[in-house]
């Protein structure tokens, strides 16, 4: 199983840098900011590919670039930080940007239905590039 993940995380998201065979194929949360010492001994000894953000995350307010820049002085490498951003009801970043409202995916299937499936196309283009521009702001890399 372990080989079958780090295969799967190297097609997703390529060759793993110098030093690879020591990184775990696993994504982490961090329970806090700043981290204990606990937490960054625990980080260290399991070397992740990266870290996932949820709802509360965003909801606490993390400073997403010092917290980034903590992980790779820490691990001595640059970490991926993921989160799950779709709109809609699924809205992480409605804690940073809460004036940005980013719509469902309902929403673009019904402009398809209105208005045509090119149309459609062009909004969920658009809506995506906002997002991975507001998303790159906070050092954020892989919406899943």
């Amino acid at each position: 199983m372990r080989k079958f993940i780090f295969s799967l995380l190297v097609l997703l998201f390529g060759v793993f840098p110098a030093g690879a065979k020591d990184i775990f194929p696993v994504i982490l949360g961090v329970t806090s900011y700043p981290m204990s010492e606990e937490e960054k001994a625990y980080i260290k000894q399991v070397n992740p590919y990266g870290f996932i953000f949820v709802e509360k995350d965003f909801k606490k307010q993390i400073d997403f670039l010092s917290l980034k820049q903590d992980l790779n002085n820490l691990l001595g490498r640059n970490v991926y930080f993921f989160i799950d951003q779709e709109g809609g009801k699924v809205n992480r970043l409605k804690h940073l940007f809460p004036h940005k409202k980013f719509p469902s995916a309902a929403y673009f299937g019904m402009i398809a239905e209105k208005n045509g499936l090119p149309e459609a196309k062009k909004l969920v283009f658009k809506n995506a590039r906002e997002m991975a521009l507001l998303m790159s702001l906070f050092s954020i890399d892989v919406n899943l």
